[in-house]
């Protein structure tokens, strides 16, 4: 196995994020946060408005909501939500479209080339896959904004089991500065196995880039008698700025809880953008941790180090890790 490197700049002692600095998760409803200041979309970025009214999605009524069976279904910059059908004739134009309406594991959503403005969460059902054109082509631009908000949600009861995926695209919650962010969490995955997020970018979230909770119970004290999760990868990523500081304590770009045997592996996880006592860390126990056999290898990690900031904590479970200082 190929070693973890770590950049100079990195607070390689707090790789240690690995096995001394715990956080316990909370309900969503649980969390309590100073308002969120709306801002411009990043100037780095596409400039084009989220105010937008061709890009400003409405919540449908359920009723018109019509499960597709299992196939591929595609979204367009060019597409539209009222006379689209997810055909590659006629794609839709948002992804909280597409996600309303495919809800047939097997199914794939397609995401072609361009920036896609999102205003709402996508709940994305189990074993339907999204997969763009490329990380450098096709980027979703998350305005979804308010505590603990959330660009794509995979949430179900513990012991689902659908094999899906998430590849080949960029997620941005256009996160700027402490005063002017947007979306919190990039991707939020509870109660699944055999997810696999590889090949994309995760960018400017408030608090964490991606979450995996292998459960629905928070903070349980043991995993006597838990599920974990099980099959679930996360690999050849690149996530930069999305990881903060929450109540005295750093959160993780990665976050990850009653999993089992989980590979996390030729990722690159960098959290050195924000000021002093701001950034958290690159990967990080989420629900208290309760590991069994997780793999974290191959990745570059970058972490500023804070003298005289650490502290250690007691986490729970068995992970393998390969890196040198």
């Amino acid at each position: 196995m190929k070693k973890l490197h770590l950049k100079a700049s990195v607070a390689v002692l707090a790789i240690a994020a690995f096995a001394s600095f715990t956080l316990g998760s909370c309900k969503k409803t649980d969390m309590t946060t100073p308002a969120v200041s709306e801002s411009p979309a990043d100037p780095a970025e596409n400039t084009e408005s989220l105010v937008d009214s061709s890009n400003v999605e409405v919540v449908e009524n359920s009723q018109s909501l019509v499960s597709r069976p299992a196939g591929t279904y595609y979204i367009s910059r060019l597409g539209n939500n009222t006379t689209g059908d997810g055909t590659i004739a006629k794609p839709w134009k948002t992804l909280y479209k597409a996600t309303s309406n495919v809800t047939t594991a097997g199914s794939i959503i397609h995401i072609t080339a361009g920036t896609y403005p999102e205003t709402l969460t996508s709940n994305v059902r189990p074993g339907v896959s999204l997969e763009g054109e490329g990380a450098s082509t096709t980027i979703i631009k998350s305005a979804k904004a308010g505590d603990w908000s959330t660009l794509l949600q995979l949430e179900s009861a513990d012991q689902t089991n659908r094999n899906q995926s998430i590849s080949k695209l960029t997620l941005n919650g256009q996160y700027v500065s402490e005063t002017s962010y947007k979306t919190w969490v990039g991707i939020w995955i509870t109660g699944r196995s055999n997810v696999a997020v590889h090949d994309i970018v995760i960018k400017n979230f408030k608090q964490t880039a991606a979450i995996f909770n292998g459960i629905n119970e928070n903070n349980p004290g043991t995993d006597a008698g838990k599920f974990h999760a099980t099959g679930n990868t996360f690999y050849n990523n690149t996530v930069t700025n999305s990881a903060a500081m929450y109540n005295g304590t750093g959160q993780g770009a990665l976050m990850i809880g009653f999993q089992d045997g989980m590979l996390i592996y030729n990722n690159t996880i960098q959290q050195k953008e924000r000021p002093d006592f701001k950034n958290g860390w690159p990967i990080k126990y989420w629900n208290q941790g309760w590991l069994k056999g997780v793999k974290i290898y191959n990745n570059t990690l970058i972490k500023n180090l804070i003298p005289a900031h650490t502290r250690v904590r007691t986490v729970h479970g068995i992970l393998r890790s390969n890196f040198s200082i």
